[in-house]
């Protein structure tokens, strides 16, 4: 396993010796000059986000490698913040779309003032009303005697007209 795999799965790792401790690609770490090197793990609630790792061409102290733990608290609580600002933007954008949909089906739902389209048949009206509620077109409401013809004319008409004049703001 190489050495930040290693600081990853196990946590924090000092090496102050390259020849002794079997390091990878040895020719680059002579070519070079590396003397020591440091990596202390980025772990936020128990998850690894990443390494935070030097190679140095001087020994790496004790109290070097504890300042290297301070840097990589650092960093995993801005990477932490930087994950959690984005999952607030795309919850909020989220809510953004949920409230527009809402709105539009209570924009919908209340097109016709107080009627309240339960049955197919009354939507069937009250979507044919719509079409015709933005014209000066002449709409001619036909029904069985005894059935409040004039109470319902007026309802339809007063209901066309709100969409209209919610059109025109």
């Amino acid at each position: 396993m190489q050495k930040v795999g290693r600081v990853g799965a196990c946590g924090a790792l000092l090496l102050n010796d390259p020849s002794a401790e079997g390091w990878q690609r040895l020719d680059w770490v002579q070519r070079e000059g590396i003397r020591s090197f440091g990596g202390q793990p980025l772990i936020f609630r128990g998850e690894t986000l990443g390494v935070l790792a030097i190679f140095r061409r001087a020994s790496i102290t004790e109290d070097e490698f504890r300042w290297l733990r301070t840097f990589a608290d650092h960093a995993t609580l801005a990477i932490a913040n930087g994950h959690a600002f984005a999952e607030i933007e795309r919850l909020r954008q989220q809510l953004e779309a949920e409230n527009a949909y809402l709105r539009e089906e209570v924009d919908t739902a209340h097109a016709f003032g107080r009627i309240v389209a339960r049955s197919p048949a009354l939507r069937k009206v009250l979507s044919q009303l719509e079409l015709v509620a933005r014209t000066d077109a002449t709409v001619l409401i036909l029904g069985a005697s005894g059935t409040a013809r004039n109470s319902r004319r007026e309802r339809f008409t007063t209901a066309a007209a709100a969409p209209v004049a919610r059109s025109s703001r």
